[in-house]
């Protein structure tokens, strides 16, 4: 192959790769600059949307007060805030006084990714020092936080006041803009109820592209550079550099589908496979599903006739869990009671913790719904999840 047609065939779709790759860059570092002004965005978090959860003292004029921690336990201040983005903000800083150096700060959150499981990040004497905690290169700062605060230990022989929590962003530079591509193409999406083979095709709202945009953006602005180069030079091989531009962008995505798969492998590994088969549905996300229905399903006969699952939502996650685990038992889910003349004798009914739902008259023992009402016989009930109850006159 001569060094013309290499020219034309690979040397040109890489520097048209290349190039749009920088516009790219250059574009999203504007775009950002059109939705904000020149100062950074702050959340400040005062007394008032302050609340002393774990410890001893109260709510003062100018702060929150504390005395004392818990016992063995660190004492903890929320903010009680609307869920944000953790990419709108950069750097945590908070406005203490009284606080000694044997004192250790802080600071801990929640995301909508795990929201059993708190986040915390100690604050560093460093950091204590210049008074703020940058946040965009921790890795567990992503998603939506649905909650943050501080946490205090220490011995604590004077109290500490807290009279503020900050929360502020970054103006867009174009280094913020490659770190929102950058996060953008590693965010890492877990397990979940869908199909191994889903990934979210949308952006939310803290990823500004999806990798499939990202790339299909890339892509075109590579292949409209390539046009141009073609019409500068009259070259024959636009269409072989199309082609790389576009099979470049597929593998970049395979192969991020692939170390995703294998984070994921990684992740179930870590979480399943020192496990013995009996021990791990105990650590399965709905592990208080199947315990819940491990205690009712002592109360059911070996073949029921029908189960009538009640909740709030027949199509949420608990309703559709608790479905799969009660198969191969016939389960028809419902919000509401079904009529009279639809039931018989032996059906028994599910009724999930939910107060909008049907609720036990037992007094009368019937399950009550608005005005329509059905006699039943309570069975078992697992507080915080619900009860079990059976037509009379069944098996």
């Amino acid at each position: 192959m001569s060094m013309a047609i290499l020219d034309n065939v690979i040397y040109r779709p890489i520097l048209a790769a290349l190039v749009g790759a920088l516009v790219l860059w250059l574009g999203v570092w504007w775009y950002q600059q059109l939705g904000s002004d020149t100062t950074a965005p702050a959340l400040v978090m005062t007394d008032e949307q302050l609340k002393l959860v774990a410890g001893e003292g109260g709510k003062m004029e100018d702060g929150i007060l504390i005395r004392r921690r818990p016992p063995g336990k660190p004492a903890m201040v929320m903010a009680a805030t609307l869920p944000f983005e953790a990419g709108q903000f950069a750097r945590f800083s908070w406005d203490i006084r009284g606080l000694e150096p044997q004192q250790n700060l802080a600071l801990i959150w929640v995301t909508n990714t795990d929201p059993n499981k708190p986040r915390t990040r100690k604050i560093t004497p460093e950091e204590r020092a210049v008074g703020f905690l940058q946040l965009e290169d921790d890795p567990t700062w992503r998603g939506q936080i649905l909650k943050f605060g501080l946490l205090v230990t220490g011995n604590l022989p004077e109290p500490v006041l807290v009279k503020g929590l900050t929360l502020e962003g970054e103006p867009p530079t174009p280094l913020t803009a490659l770190r929102s591509l950058a996060g953008d193409w590693t965010h890492q999406e877990p397990w979940t109820g869908r199909s191994i083979n889903f990934h979210v095709g949308a952006a939310t709202k803290d990823r500004l592209l999806t990798p499939v945009l990202l790339v299909g953006l890339w892509v075109g602005l590579g292949s409209l550079l390539l046009v141009f180069f073609d019409r500068l030079s009259s070259s024959r091989h636009l269409l072989g550099g199309l082609a790389l531009l576009f099979l470049g962008g597929w593998l970049l995505l395979d192969l991020r589908w692939q170390w995703l798969l294998a984070t994921r492998l990684e992740e179930t590994y870590e979480r399943y496979g020192h496990l013995t088969p009996d021990q791990r549905p105990s650590a399965r996300p709905d592990a208080h599903v199947v315990t819940a229905l491990d205690q009712l399903r002592k109360a059911l006969p070996e073949e029921p006739s029908r189960i009538f699952l009640l909740s709030k939502n027949p199509s949420d996650y608990l309703t559709l869990r608790v479905r799969y685990h009660l198969l191969p038992l016939r389960v028809f889910a419902s919000d509401h009671l079904p009529n009279p003349e639809q039931i018989q004798a032996g059906d028994h009914f599910l009724v999930l913790a939910n107060p909008e739902v049907v609720r036990f008259d037992g007094t009368h023992k019937r399950l009550v719904d608005g005005e329509a009402s059905l006699p039943v016989e309570p069975l078992s009930k697992v507080q915080g999840f619900g009860g079990l109850y059976r037509i009379p006159g069944g098996g």
